[in-house]
């Protein structure tokens, strides 16, 4: 074994057991694995950086701008009325619903797929009454299973896709996973719609507010201007204009009364309506309804970098017991409220004299890069920001058109697929559908971080001869196995490290070493790198499958525990169908 071989060998080794560890970000061990391996002469300093000029890693983060776009644009709410008439039964629901996330997810970020179908899910809580667990657990994988389709539905199918450039002298084309990917996904969806079962009972028969999807709830103030169509519309006439997602606790009339209004009570111009609802279903309301958000702080501001993000109030902030008023947020802070969310009680008063608690969520608008550091000086945690406009049009249409043209280009040929994607971005940008505040804030960049590291390793395993030595070692304990079992283990194995690992690592340390497994044994790698990706793929021991996106975009806090029976149940489904899928699609010779 030669020095370059023994260090790229414990340098991986090493950040295996961190990965596994849990205690340090991926990110961070991805970077210190890289710096080890340079100081080893395992990597040249020279290509150090090598990895973050990989095409894989600018189109990651091209697909995470525009599905991040596609997600907020409002095209997604449309289906959601449909899901209203499905018959009360979970099976059927965990198939529907799972069934469109797994489509979504296929031309999108999983995370952002995932994100997209939880109002569905929370529309069908509220209406049942039930347990949010099983669509939940079901949305969280068949995010999961869809993302297997194409080489953009998931960083691993582009990691390998990157792979197979490398080793065999071009990349998997955009759908080349789909026939393997759709079987999977198929059968993985059908599965859920019977297996939820598996289950923890206590998760199945949960419905208290820690748990349940509709636990939150939002308290905005809407102005209705002159000219609006809500005038003279009765309460519930706004009602069904928002689709039943908004509840009006009260009407302020002549600044000073407070109605609560009953279901014919009509709507004058002047008058501010209380509302409960959730962000998007505000947002919603203003572009049918024209509204205007009382709460100010963002006049002068830049447009282009205001956005609106959510903060809870912490036991030690300076905010606790004051109101918002009295912390100047809008004339101080520059940031205008736009809603409380509190659980276990109404708001009664008006929002900027509402004393606020410690665990209240306030919705607020601002500049962007300013908010972060000044909530963290007044003591409030910063979560998740929601990419919504309020006040401003969405185009629609327009960043899933993007997306088609990116993937069609790609698809024939015309350019590679990076390119592509990165010209729908800058369609994207050109046409005001996104700001670059709002391209910046969409990448997860630990997760570029974690890619740009790992790729220069990765590359030093098959240039040092590591991954062909071990390779060896394989195939002379394969000789007496089938070639196709050979396939098999290795989708295994990946199945079995990604949740320890992640998914990229899985793909970047595992892929070489399948790579030159199929060369010892005298085969195609084709089927080995496709194993390698469609394991890396399905980690479903989280909320949303994808520790990296747990951990750069925020898990939803409304997400059950693990489910492992579950998880197990689906591990053991994907091992079957896609070794077969795989052996059938991509022959070994």
């Amino acid at each position: 074994m030669t020095h370059d071989q023994s260090a790229i060998l414990a340098v991986c080794a090493v950040a295996m057991l961190l990965f596994a560890w849990g205690r340090w970000r991926f990110d961070l061990v991805g970077l210190l694995s890289l710096v080890a391996a340079v100081l080893l002469g395992a990597v040249p300093a020279d290509g150090a950086f090598a990895g973050f000029a990989d095409p894989a890693v600018a189109a990651i983060a091209a697909v995470l701008v525009i599905s991040a776009a596609v997600r907020d644009s409002g095209l997604l709410d449309a289906p959601r009325p449909a899901f209203a008439l499905l018959p009360r039964w979970t099976g059927l629901e965990v198939g529907v619903i799972g069934g469109v996330a797994a489509a979504l997810s296929a031309v999108m970020n999983n995370f952002d797929a995932y994100a997209a179908m939880l109002p569905a899910a929370r529309a069908t809580v509220r209406r049942s009454r039930r347990s949010p667990a099983p669509l939940v657990a079901a949305i969280g994988a068949a995010s999961l299973l869809g993302g297997l389709v194409t080489a953009i539905g998931t960083p691993p199918n582009l990691l390998a896709s990157s792979l197979r450039r490398d080793v065999v002298g071009a990349p998997f084309g955009v759908f080349d996973f789909a026939p393997v990917g759709a079987a999977v996904a198929v059968a993985g969806v059908l599965f859920l719609a019977v297996a939820w079962r598996l289950l923890p009972g206590e998760q199945r028969r949960e419905r208290d507010e820690e748990t349940s999807l509709a636990g939150d709830s939002y308290t905005s103030e809407v102005a209705v201007p002159a000219g609006s169509p809500l005038v003279g519309q009765t309460v519930a006439a706004l009602r069904a204009r928002a689709d039943r997602t908004v509840a009006v606790a009260a009407i302020i009339r002549e600044g000073y009364r407070r109605i609560v209004p009953r279901r014919d009570f009509e709507i004058a111009a002047g008058d501010v309506l209380v509302l409960n609802c959730e962000p998007d279903a505000l947002q919603a309301l203003m572009e049918r309804a024209g509204s205007l958000i009382v709460g100010g702080g963002t006049a002068g501001l830049d447009p282009d970098r205001i956005g609106v993000v959510e903060a809870v109030v912490t036991p030690t902030s300076e905010l606790v017991g004051r109101s918002p008023g009295e912390a100047g947020l809008d004339e101080r802070h520059r940031m205008g409220l736009l809603a409380i969310g509190r659980r276990g009680g109404a708001i009664v008063a008006r929002l900027r004299r509402t004393k606020l608690r410690a665990g209240d969520v306030l919705v607020l608008q601002g500049e962007l890069d300013a908010m972060a550091p000044t909530l963290s000086t007044l003591g409030c945690l910063t979560l998740a920001e929601r990419r919504l406009r309020l006040g401003r049009r969405r185009l629609v249409a327009v960043p899933a058109l993007l997306l088609a043209g990116a993937l069609a280009l790609a698809a024939l040929g015309a350019l590679p697929l990076a390119v592509a994607l990165l010209c729908a971005v800058a369609a994207l940008v050109g046409a005001r559908v996104f700001t670059m505040a709002e391209v910046y804030g969409s990448v997860a960049w630990p997760m570029v971080v974690l890619f740009g590291t790992l790729l220069p390793i990765s590359a030093a395993l098959r240039r040092s001869g590591a991954a062909d030595m071990l390779a060896g070692h394989l195939a002379a304990l394969a000789q007496t196995v089938p070639a196709g079992w050979t396939v098999g283990l290795t989708l295994a194995v990946a199945l079995l490290a990604s949740p320890a690992i992640n998914g990229a690592a899985t793909v970047l340390m595992l892929g070489p070493v399948a790579a030159a497994l199929a060369g010892r044994l005298g085969v195609s790698a084709d089927p080995y790198l496709m194993a390698v990706a469609v394991g890396a793929s399905c980690d479903f021991f989280s909320p949303i499958g994808s520790r990296a996106n747990i951990l750069s975009l925020g898990a939803d806090r409304h997400a059950p525990r693990p489910p492992r029976r579950l998880g197990f149940a689906l591990m053991l489904v994907v091992a079957v169908v896609g070794t077969a899928s795989i052996l059938t699609v991509w022959p070994l010779r």
